[in-house]
């Protein structure tokens, strides 16, 4: 239920915001919601009206400023998180690989769409890189990096 201001209660508050104390903390003091005097401050004009024209807009504050130099940017070469560099390929030059060394693999086509399958089971594009990708560990080469999985 709403209590209604009292003047000695309208006094603190003109005190308390005078001073610069918070919403919260002269709620507090009052035992009233800091919503309320809020609402208070706002309705009995304690709280003055703020002079937007003062403020400067960031658009011309930066007219003393000196211009930027533009600074070229350097061509890293393609790493891999922990530094390693990348040997960036097809997913036609994985697909090849993959049949020349593993005997177990095949391409499928349905609706127009390439199907993998390893011992006759669906994968997906990741898998086949992965299974490529054991391969080349094995032997010692540097794993394949596909743009369409690798990221």
């Amino acid at each position: 239920m709403k209590k209604p201001w009292t003047a000695a209660e309208i006094e603190c508050i003109k005190a308390a915001y005078a001073e610069g104390k918070r919403e919260k903390v002269i709620a507090i003091e009052l035992g009233r919601s800091e919503s309320s005097v809020s609402k208070a401050i706002t309705r009995y004009k304690i709280r003055s009206k703020r002079d937007y024209t003062v403020l400067k807009r960031q658009s011309h504050a930066g007219d003393s400023k000196a211009p930027r130099a533009i600074v070229a940017k350097t061509v890293r070469l393609d790493t891999t998180f922990n530094g390693n560099p990348c040997n960036w390929t097809s997913a036609d030059e994985v697909l090849r690989y993959l049949g020349e060394n593993h005997p177990h693999f095949l391409i499928r086509y349905r609706d127009c769409k390439p199907i993998y399958k390893f011992h006759n089971i669906e994968v997906a594009l990741a898998k086949v890189l992965m299974e490529a990708n054991k391969i080349r560990l094995s032997k010692g080469e540097p794993i394949f990096h596909l743009d369409e999985v690798t990221e």
